[in-house]
């Protein structure tokens, strides 16, 4: 059926008649769609936002990373690094930076020790300066 015929016009058999044929043919439809898989939600057909999507082997954590450079490097340079990196980038006063390296990090320093080494870096970053500068001098 493709049009639905004027009411008025049919008795009340023909009305349980047509009754009976769209029940018959909605039932049909649910068939079908129940048999059907459902469609996987993705991006391109949801509102579901890119960043949720699984990207395969790709490793989805910073943090990781950056836990993967840390022992990559080693020693005494990665925790210069990363007390320089929190210091200066995020400006953490001496007492909190000394406080998180410890409860974070496992690594006990002193507001002292971070101040030493601090120097430290001071030092070698300069003399790297001004051996580059000299090198472009030249």
């Amino acid at each position: 059926m493709k049009e639905l015929p004027t009411l008025s016009h049919l008795n009340m058999e023909d009305k349980d008649a047509l009754i009976m044929e769209l029940w018959a043919e909605v039932q049909k439809l649910r068939q079908e769609i129940l048999g059907q898989k459902p469609v996987k939600k993705t991006t391109e057909n949801s509102s579901i936002p890119p960043s949720s999507e699984i990207k395969g082997n790709i490793e989805s954590s910073k943090t990781t990373k950056k836990k993967q450079e840390v022992h990559k490097n080693g020693g005494r340079k990665s925790v210069e690094t990363l007390a320089t990196y929190l210091r200066y980038s995020h400006a953490i006063s001496y007492e909190r930076l000394s406080q998180m390296m410890g409860e974070v990090y496992g690594i006990k320093i002193s507001e002292g020790g971070l101040a030493e080494l601090f120097k430290r870096v001071k030092t070698f970053k300069v003399s790297v300066l001004e051996r580059c500068l000299s090198n472009f001098q030249n």
